[in-house]
């Protein structure tokens, strides 16, 4: 889909062309595992104005773009705002609690959920406070209390 009227932006001319490294990881990994245009495409070098080997090895930049271009973001947009939100929550660094904040909260938990809990619940709670204690969020820290 190159243009052949040199005043017409070409495809490559409109991809990104900077040095991002692993920086796009994350988009990669979103549009992969659902299956969507592969927005690596768009990452050129900046001398070649292609992608580097690593993608023209397994892909058609080309045909790759032109999936690009012709895909509806706007059917994503929420669902991968959701996906950045929860990857910011993952990595944001965990609110520590003292062991007596954390029982707390454990004890908070178990009230509220009891009913969901296996009945031999009492012999995870050193697992669960310590997460807690780390900073999980309670219903994470017993699931992973619970696997263990």
């Amino acid at each position: 889909m190159e243009a052949s009227d040199s005043s017409t932006p070409t495809q490559t001319d409109l991809a990104i062309p900077v040095s991002v490294g692993r920086r796009l990881d994350f988009v990669r990994s979103f549009t992969g595992q659902r299956q969507l245009p592969d927005l690596s495409s768009l990452v050129v070098n900046k001398t070649t104005g292609e992608c580097g080997i690593g993608f023209t090895r397994s892909f058609n930049p080309e045909e790759a773009r032109a999936s690009v271009f012709a895909f509806d973001w706007r059917s994503v947009s929420t669902e991968f705002t959701g996906a950045v939100a929860a990857a910011r929550k993952r990595s944001a660094p965990r609110k520590k609690r003292t062991e007596a904040a954390a029982a707390q909260v454990m004890y908070e938990y178990f009230t509220a959920n009891k009913s969901s809990l296996p009945t031999d619940i009492k012999k995870y709670p050193p697992q669960i406070l310590r997460l807690l204690i780390e900073g999980e969020e309670p219903s994470e820290a017993y699931a992973q209390g619970l696997k263990s």
